[in-house]
């Protein structure tokens, strides 16, 4: 028996001018009805604001009149089957792209930040004594609050 894959996005439309959200709403309202998904809205071809929604056309069109009403003219919509990762996708495409107009920095709640297990200790003896110092992030070494760039 064949396994089926499932996939997280299921359907998608990209770079819609926002005078199809204005004028032509029987459109919209056929293609993705009441459906859930990621958003993101664009001034030119940069990103301005990424968020989901459970009824996209209708956060979509509350952004016609919201705060963001003046800092986009295109938008992407990307449709999910599911609605149970949405809120990690949306966090994971805030904190890769930083759109200008999230004012919050996105939480990935149940990841485990492994940057913490990046700060190594050293040690090392140099004629008969040890030294104790850690590597740093950047590659630099720290020695009694001093950086040195090697050894």
């Amino acid at each position: 028996m064949k396994r089926e894959k499932i996939h997280l996005v299921c359907q998608h439309l990209e770079k819609i001018h926002r005078k199809v959200l204005e004028k032509q709403q029987e459109i919209l309202r056929r293609l993705i009805r009441s459906r859930h998904g990621i958003y993101a809205l664009y001034k030119g071809n940069r990103l301005q604001y990424v968020g989901l929604a459970t009824n996209l056309r209708g956060r979509l069109k509350h952004h016609l009149k919201d705060r963001h009403r003046k800092t986009w003219d295109h938008f992407s919509i990307y449709l999910t089957i599911e609605s149970s990762h949405l809120h990690e996708l949306e966090a994971l495409t805030i904190r890769i792209a930083s759109p200008e107009g999230n004012r919050q920095k996105a939480k990935l709640k149940k990841s485990e930040n492994l940057k913490k297990l990046l700060k190594m200790k050293l040690r090392f003896w140099y004629k008969g004594k040890q030294y104790r110092a850690y590597l740093k992030r950047n590659g630099t070494i720290k020695y009694h609050n001093k950086i040195f760039t090697s050894p």
